[in-house]
């Protein structure tokens, strides 16, 4: 099937410059930085109508040129780990097979994240009272830019997650095809990996929505819209990779069991010495089959997982804690 455009640009900035998550992010980043700060709006020296202060709307400006760019670095990065991923699963499936779990099986359809987002940006993400449009108004180019920012916000949201989605699904499809070798449950880190990788996107997305909060002041309004999204995605991204496969462990740990238990049943009960070793080490092998982990993800990917989860929280909570003192402090 034929490579998505954006998939295309990501493999030719994978090839062509040696840090390509770098270039991505410098290439998205800077001119937006440069954008904002050149029309003056990301250090306005008036107040809008509607009572945000000056340093909200530099920290709406910030997120508008980090955001973007930090989602695309993180989308270079997870296609440039995965390709190997891909490539080994690929090479277990049945020739007639492959077609039904192309990389790429429904990329195609990535303009309908396009207009999902500009219709999400538009609809939920534009508090259009506070904008003004009249020709002379000092707030004219403000506003145009709040609409501009927000638009092209959700569109690389609703772009990145698009693909990673997609990614995710493929590779639940390719979870329940692949044989579990319980004695090798290491070979299938990536995908714990690659839920992984999706989690911690989306973390950092949800920490860098903090910086609408530089005025000091913490707004449930500011982070609505990232939560609604960002949990929901999280969440996706995190089991889509793994489910199938955690389900083939399970089921391959039950046969196994179910085997060594027969075996038990149709041992001798003899005390010799070579009936008693039989039964000792079905016994044995019974207890370690038991305990063997039930997901692709060792120790290590799994502390990862749920320090990740506790980031946004700690960090809402650490800005909520910093305008507590300084109004304590200020105020005394």
């Amino acid at each position: 099937m034929p490579t998505p455009a954006p998939i295309q640009i990501i493999e030719y900035l994978t090839k062509s410059f040696r840090y390509p998550v770098l270039t991505v992010g410098c290439a998205v980043c800077i001119p937006l930085l440069a954008l904002y700060t050149f029309t003056g709006v990301i250090f306005p020296d008036y107040v809008n109508p509607q009572g945000e202060r000056p340093e909200e709307v530099i920290g709406i400006f910030l997120l508008f040129s980090i955001l973007p760019a930090y989602l695309l670095m993180c989308f270079t990065a997870w296609m440039k780990s995965s390709d190997s991923l891909f490539a080994s699963l690929e090479s277990q499936l049945p020739n007639s097979e492959e077609h039904l779990y192309s990389r790429f099986r429904w990329a195609r359809y990535w303009p309908l994240a396009v207009i999902w987002g500009i219709l999400f940006a538009v609809l939920a993400g534009i508090n259009w009272e506070s904008l003004i449009f009249e020709w002379g108004d000092p707030l004219l180019r403000l506003s145009v830019l709040l609409v501009f920012g927000q638009v092209s916000i959700w569109i690389v949201v609703s772009l990145v997650l698009f693909f990673v989605l997609h990614e995710g699904l493929i590779l639940s499809k390719y979870g329940k095809k692949l044989k579990v070798n319980l004695y090798d449950l290491d070979s299938l880190n990536g995908f714990g990996r690659a839920g992984l990788n999706g989690l911690l996107m989306t973390v950092g997305a949800l920490v860098l929505t903090s910086l609408q909060s530089l005025d000091l002041t913490i707004r449930w309004d500011n982070y609505a819209n990232g939560v609604y999204v960002g949990v929901p995605a999280a969440t996706l991204l995190v089991l889509l990779p793994i489910w199938s496969v955690h389900k083939n462990i399970v089921q391959e740990k039950a046969n196994v069991i179910d085997g060594i238990n027969r075996a038990i049943k149709g041992a001798s009960d003899s005390l010799d010495s070579e009936s008693l070793t039989r039964l000792n080490g079905l016994l044995i092998r019974r207890e370690q089959i038991h305990h063997m982990r039930n997901w692709p993800m060792d120790l290590s990917l799994f502390s990862r997982l749920v320090f990740y989860v506790f980031i946004p929280p700690l960090a809402w909570a650490g800005a909520a804690l910093t305008e507590v003192l300084l109004d304590s402090f200020l105020g005394t």
